[in-house]
């Protein structure tokens, strides 16, 4: 009888520490995503964009800073124990419902005959042995690659979800894959967000520069965070409801869910920038209104909203491969970022343009547009060998080698898209000359 008292306000504990949590977590992405961009006197302070709303009787201005404010606050609310409690309550609940209570709520004999401790450990095992490969997975090249990662992401919980339910009870198996989508929440606040935060923390007190690799790194996990919101929440719940865990394919039934889940988490994320479809704008006035992204690669016009889209702009949601212009409206907004939110790129010194006519002159790309091979022919004025290299329109880098003076190299075209091609001569000048492939 106290044990059931006990697990009741524990699961009332955990319940209200995970509606922080998440609550906190959907917010802040919201916030991004509709931060404004704010006035210059704003800008001049440091302020990267600022909202207005109203709730609840009162008005509230939220200011977000690029790097970090002149001078660190007396109080400074840090957004961790709302995870560090929902992961210590919800542990201890599995301990004392799944562990304490394994021969009850966690071995099946129908599905694998184990004992208590067996059970235990290959449960610990799923949860931390889980957490170790995705850490490792965030801490490599991997990470650079969102879509593979993603599906890494979804082979581990498939792997996860698998050897659970041919472990364990269904509803033992259930619990054991969402305590390892709730480890590696909070591990991803434990690991990354809070030592990043300490850091910035650090530097704004000892008027030191931010280093903005700190905030990117803190921010992706919390992403990873939020797209992992609704399929822990179902799999919360899910043990009402013997329909999920019970079924011959559990595990499927579990990967399909949390699939959906995500992706309903996906499709919130994005109606923010999307302006809500139809009713909203994108403040670019020749980008027409779209009630929905378009993918793949699609030709000619895109029709939405009862108007006509060009379906190969950058700011599409077409695969990169397939863009292959920027509209005016484009430019100037890219412009207007690089003259106020990003200025820092204009005074970057780690290439100078340089001030050899000889090195823009006699450096020639051709065809241009190119269609199956292009030329780079260098002039007899230059007399050193150039090294260069190739950047595609999102900066990834292609390509890279030298050209000897006074020579001709062919080179076999890539996909189509605009590409960027930098010259170097000496340690901090270069030219840059812009090729565009249309096969």
């Amino acid at each position: 009888m106290l044990l059931d008292w006990i697990s009741l306000f524990l699961r009332w504990f955990h319940v209200i520490a995970g509606v922080a949590w998440i609550g906190a977590s959907f917010y802040f992405i919201w916030l991004d995503n509709n931060l404004e961009t704010p006035p210059d006197w704003k800008k001049q302070k440091g302020i990267k964009g600022d909202l207005w709303s109203v709730h609840g009787g009162g008005f509230y201005e939220v200011a977000k800073y690029e790097y970090g404010p002149e001078v660190m606050p007396e109080k400074l609310h840090w957004f961790k124990w709302e995870a560090y409690t929902t992961w210590i309550s919800g542990f201890l609940l599995l301990g004392l419902v799944y562990y304490h209570g394994a021969a009850i709520y966690l071995i099946d004999s129908a599905v694998m005959a184990l004992t208590p401790t067996e059970a235990i450990f290959r449960g610990l095992g799923i949860i931390f042995g889980g957490l170790f490969i995705y850490e490792a997975a965030c801490r490599s090249p991997l990470a650079k690659y969102p879509q593979v990662f993603g599906i890494m992401f979804m082979v581990l919980l498939a792997a996860a979800s698998y050897l659970a339910t041919h472990w364990f009870s269904g509803r033992g198996a259930f619990i054991h894959v969402g305590a390892l989508i709730g480890t590696i929440m909070a591990g991803n606040v434990f690991f990354k967000i809070m030592p990043a935060q300490r850091l910035m923390v650090e530097a704004v007190k000892n008027k030191q520069a931010v280093d903005p690799s700190w905030g990117m790194a803190a921010k992706l996990r919390s992403v990873h965070n939020n797209y992992l919101t609704l399929p822990l929440l179902f799999i919360m719940i899910s043990n009402h409801y013997p329909m999920t865990y019970q079924h011959q394919n559990a595990w499927l039934v579990l990967m399909a869910i949390g699939v959906v889940s995500a992706w309903i988490r996906h499709y919130f994320n994005l109606k923010h920038p999307w302006n809500d479809g139809c009713e909203g704008t994108d403040f670019v006035a020749d980008m027409p209104q779209q009630l929905n992204p378009y993918r793949d690669c699609p030709t000619g016009e895109n029709i939405g909203c009862g108007t006509r889209d060009n379906a190969s702009n950058f700011m599409n949601w077409s695969y990169d491969a397939c863009l292959a212009m920027f509209t005016k409206g484009q430019t100037l907004r890219m412009q207007a970022a690089l003259i106020y939110a990003r200025s820092e790129l204009l005074n970057t010194n780690a290439c100078q343009q340089s001030t050899s006519p000889n090195l823009g002159a006699d450096i020639k790309i051709f065809p241009n547009p190119a269609s199956y091979y292009f030329c780079i022919e260098v002039g007899d004025s230059i007399l050193e060998e150039i090294p260069y290299t190739i950047f595609n329109a999102q900066g990834a880098k292609i390509e890279e080698g030298i050209i000897l003076p006074n020579s001709l190299q062919h080179f076999p075209t890539y996909r189509n898209g605009i590409y960027f091609v930098q010259f170097r001569s000496g340690e901090k000048e270069c030219i840059v000359k812009k090729i565009i492939i249309v096969n």
